[in-house]
């Protein structure tokens, strides 16, 4: 009897440890996607993003393996080329990849863009140019977000897992 309630116990720890972290991801998703509908056209979108991706996620210890910013088609898909890219793609597909090394050269001049400009790491999918915040044909916008978070009991298996979630909204209407 005492094992199974240690089992129980470590199962309930691990299973609550994972719901949590979910759910902080779930909101480092949702506050990525809102900033960059707010910022739609900025030249500093994207690093606005990760600045909230990052602070929606501090209370928790996973590490951010992949961040995505795309344009979602009308299903409110990923296009097919940003499933698997890597952090730096250069392509014809609407997104930018980030991961970890991103996220330490957060702060670093002519990695991100200002203004009207793109910078070195957003510019595949370059806010002030590709993206639109008109009325009636709004971009949408994707956030897709993926952690590696440690097992905390054990008891699942030792290591790690990924996390993920992704957040689609479109761009606030530029009305002047």
């Amino acid at each position: 009897m005492g094992t199974f309630l240690i089992v129980m116990t470590l199962g309930l720890l691990e299973i609550g440890s994972a719901w949590n972290d979910h759910q902080a991801v779930t909101g480092a998703s949702r506050s990525g996607a809102r900033v960059g509908s707010q910022r739609a056209t900025e030249g500093d979108a994207d690093q606005q993003m990760l600045l909230a991706i990052e602070a929606a996620l501090g209370q928790i210890d996973p590490t951010i393996s992949r961040v995505v910013v795309f344009e979602a088609d009308v299903n409110g898909d990923m296009p097919a080329a940003c499933l698997g890219a890597s952090a730096g793609y250069v392509g014809g597909a609407n997104c930018n990849v980030y991961d970890a090394t991103s996220l330490t050269n957060i702060t670093t001049p002519g990695w991100w863009g200002s203004g009207t400009a793109c910078g070195s790491a957003d510019g595949n999918w370059c806010a002030p140019t590709d993206r639109v915040n008109e009325l009636h044909t709004a971009t949408y916008l994707g956030v897709h977000v993926e952690v590696t978070r440690q097992y905390v009991t054990g008891l699942f298996g030792t290591g790690t897992h990924t996390l993920s979630e992704t957040t689609v909204m479109r761009l606030e209407p530029d009305l002047e």
